[in-house]
């Protein structure tokens, strides 16, 4: 589920945006001067519209009314009018009095108005910064992460929980929609404070820099694209398997590596991790054609047999399971193939398909993650809307220092 629009399962989700922040009226510093002139206006307008209406008779014929009556009712309009003026200052007395007394000063007025914007920025900065701290608390960048295990925490239940939710970098969001105005009529104080409202829009109404995650729950065929350089998809991979391979939750994950030995180096560090390893002893790392026919032929046989449920149960398969596969050339001539061209979330399954050009990913590819030297972030294959995002990056150097620490744990506990 998505909070922008331009992707549907790219999540900004934290639960101060659950309540709207609304708006309180503008002070109404000068309400007593407000009703006598609402009355004053209300005689003026009656009086002009008679003596309008009878000019426009004789604009039209030349002479006056022929009815007597008439003239003296426009008269009347006229003379009723200071008549009338008098009777509001009387029975407005008090009104008028409060006013003089009370009536504020010009700078007073601008003090006033000054402090209430100064109240509801500093609400709006409040709304804003509580749901900055509660996403980077829930979205933590992978560097971070194996560097609070290296530290010695020992449960990490970050971002990669039953929803599969991981953290891809930063970039802006919208919050302006969730700034609204009280239900009211317009008035003139209203009418300021709409204009008061678009102000704080567009002065408060993004968020720079907060994180943006996406659900792999949610999502079966995801490409990862390093537009002219695959060096920049790497990195993005990195950091995103980091966190799924890192994380305890959710405990029946498994993670699979597809990808040729002899082009490519480094994917084979990944066994070192437990959710790369089937509990009948295969790896799902798999570099070489042997190895690679072997794991294919098992993740095709699993998704054909989740297939056949029609997504019955899908909450319960076991288990689930995220495929990264670096070059779709090496599925060629696989069954594999022909699976990936149905919806794969039914079957508890997420295949990550890495390339250096967006034209070689298969055209039922939902989303995209590009790293490009013209753009950096989520674009939809299906409508070719785009969400910019500064993509978290895990250096090669960082994270074979990690292997190697996670290796010296896992002797020193074997030694004990």
């Amino acid at each position: 589920m998505i909070r922008e629009d331009t992707n549907k399962n790219i999540i900004e989700r934290f639960p101060s945006m659950e309540s709207d922040l609304k708006l309180h009226a503008i002070p109404q510093l000068n309400k007593n001067k407000e009703d006598i002139w609402t009355a004053i206006k209300i005689l003026a307008f009656y009086a002009v519209l008679g003596v309008y209406a009878y000019y426009k008779y004789m604009e039209m014929t030349g002479e006056p009314h022929p009815s007597p009556s008439v003239t003296r009712y426009t008269l009347m309009l006229l003379g009723a009018v200071p008549v009338g003026i008098v009777i509001v200052l009387v029975v407005l007395y008090d009104s008028i009095r409060d006013y003089l007394r009370n009536r504020p000063s010009r700078k007073k007025i601008k003090k006033i108005r000054e402090n209430y914007l100064e109240d509801v920025s500093k609400q709006i900065i409040s709304y804003r910064e509580a749901a900055l701290e509660w996403m980077n608390k829930r979205f933590v960048p992978a560097e971070d992460l194996i560097r609070r295990i290296m530290r010695g925490e020992k449960k990490i239940r970050n971002q990669g929980d039953v929803m599969l939710t991981y953290r891809l970098g930063t970039g802006d969001l919208d919050i302006s929609e969730h700034i609204i105005l009280p239900n009211m009529v317009n008035t003139p104080q209203n009418i300021k404070l709409k204009r008061t409202c678009k102000k704080l829009k567009e002065e408060y109404g993004i968020i720079h820099d907060i994180p943006k995650a996406i659900s792999l729950d949610e999502v079966g065929l995801l490409g990862v694209v390093g537009h002219g350089d695959k060096r920049k998809a790497y990195d993005i991979v990195r950091a995103l398997s980091t966190q799924i391979l890192v994380s305890e939750v959710p405990e029946n994950l498994k993670v699979a590596f597809v990808y040729d030995s002899v082009h490519s180096k480094g994917w084979n560090k990944y066994e070192s991790f437990t959710r790369t390893q089937m509990e009948t002893g295969i790896s799902l790392v798999a570099g070489t054609p042997e190895k690679r026919g072997k794991v294919l032929d098992m993740l095709a046989q699993a998704i054909e047999e989740r297939k056949a449920l029609n997504g019955v149960g899908v909450e319960n398969m076991k288990p689930r399971y995220i495929v990264f596969v670096d070059d779709m050339a090496l599925l060629e001539n696989h069954r594999i193939v022909e699976a990936l061209r149905d919806d794969l979330c039914v079957c508890a399954f997420t295949f990550i398909l890495v390339e250096d050009c967006i034209e070689k990913l298969p055209g039922n590819v939902e989303y995209a993650l590009v790293d490009s030297s013209e753009f950096s972030g989520v674009y939809s294959m299906s409508d070719g809307s785009c969400m910019p995002v500064v993509f978290d990056k895990l250096s090669e150097q960082k994270f074979d220092k990690y292997i190697k620490y996670m290796k010296s744990e896992n002797k020193n506990i074997a030694g004990r």
